[in-house]
């Protein structure tokens, strides 16, 4: 049998290979656990950031109409954040199940998940999160759900879409779901509007933006890119 001699402070403990075996496995499995616990405390520490953001920089702080406002100038489409760049915009029919059937929604020409690819290698895997904004009846934006975002593969590559079919804004209002980094120097906005218009766009500086389109193969489907504000604070 070998000894292996432990130092807990100022105690000094004699156990066998075998003990010693279990308390490095022990350790290591409280060193994981107190990772995770850190980890879940920065995401929530970040989700908070990130909400507070939203409301002080994206909702309008008009007091009658305090609705989602990523523009300084919504006629022209001027942004708050660097350029707007439209990578998706189509009207969905009323009925999304006959779309597919029929093929009357016309398809990207990406693949949604190379879209947070190549935002994922661009940003080189910024922490963000996913914020939800819900206008009930277009006359007020609630900040409805914020989740950390992960880039595992495994994990909620499409999550947020499906949040803006089964947590839709109320009383036919728009929905907006948006990609927000730490930096708040660009953010993935994906609006569906009461029309059943959807919009998948990027608002950034244009080098982030052509960096994003270049890692993607395609082009931006509208010519929306207005010279706005760098607000990254």
């Amino acid at each position: 049998m070998h000894l292996v001699v432990v130092y807990r402070a100022a105690c000094i403990s004699v156990v066998t290979t075998e003990q010693s075996k279990h308390l490095t496995n022990a350790n290591e499995h409280n060193w994981v656990n107190l990772k995770i616990i850190m980890t879940e405390s920065n995401d929530r520490k970040e989700e908070k950031l990130s909400k507070r953001w939203v409301q002080d920089t994206l909702i309008s702080d008009d007091p009658e109409w305090p609705l989602f406002e990523i523009y300084e100038n919504y006629e022209t489409r001027q942004s708050k954040i660097g350029n707007e760049t439209v990578l998706y915009s189509v009207n969905l029919p009323s009925n999304l199940l006959s779309s597919l059937i029929d093929g009357s929604a016309p398809s990207a020409n990406f693949k949604y998940t190379d879209l947070i690819n190549s935002i994922k290698v661009a940003s080189s895997e910024e922490a963000c999160c996913w914020v939800q904004i819900n206008e009930p009846d277009n006359v007020l934006a609630i900040v409805e759900d914020v989740w950390a975002h992960t880039w595992d593969e495994y994990y909620s590559q499409d999550h947020q879409l499906e949040a803006l079919l089964t947590n839709p804004a109320p009383e036919g209002g728009c929905s907006f779901m948006c990609l927000v980094p730490t930096s708040r120097s660009w953010v993935l906005v994906h609006e569906l509007n009461p029309e059943n218009d959807f919009t998948i766009s990027i608002h950034a500086n244009e080098n982030f933006s052509d960096d994003v389109l270049a890692k993607l193969g395609v082009s931006a489907v509208a010519d929306v890119r207005i010279e706005g504000a760098n607000l990254s604070s």
